[in-house]
């Protein structure tokens, strides 16, 4: 299951989070490792701490100033910006006898 939270013009995917982060996020909501990685979205204040960190990262924004933004949130907000099992655009999404279609160019010279 991959996560993707979409907040203020940023992406934020779980295959992005870094140890250090991780450690952030799990220090500041008190959770614990399995928790971060497999659905940050499953407490409020989990999700409200997870966006925070990671936007106050990207952007150098506070970290105080995006959690209020957060805690602000509507139900519709929330479910707009979480999604769970998010695949990223650039992937394939079918595949033939497992493996992807073929490119239409070479990624590489040959």
């Amino acid at each position: 299951m991959a996560w993707q939270i979409d907040f203020e013009g940023e992406v934020y995917r779980e295959v992005e989070l870094t140890l250090g982060l991780a450690e952030q996020i799990d220090a500041k909501a008190d959770s614990r490792w399995g928790g971060i990685l497999t659905n940050p979205g499953a407490t409020p204040g989990h999700f409200a701490v997870t966006v925070a960190v990671l936007h106050s990262d990207r952007t150098g924004e506070p970290y105080q100033a995006v959690l209020e933004r957060v805690r602000a949130f509507t139900w519709d907000q929330f479910q707009a910006a979480y999604k769970l099992d998010a695949e990223p655009d650039d992937l394939p999404v079918e595949y033939t006898d497992g493996f992807p279609p073929e490119a239409d160019e070479p990624s590489t010279a040959t």
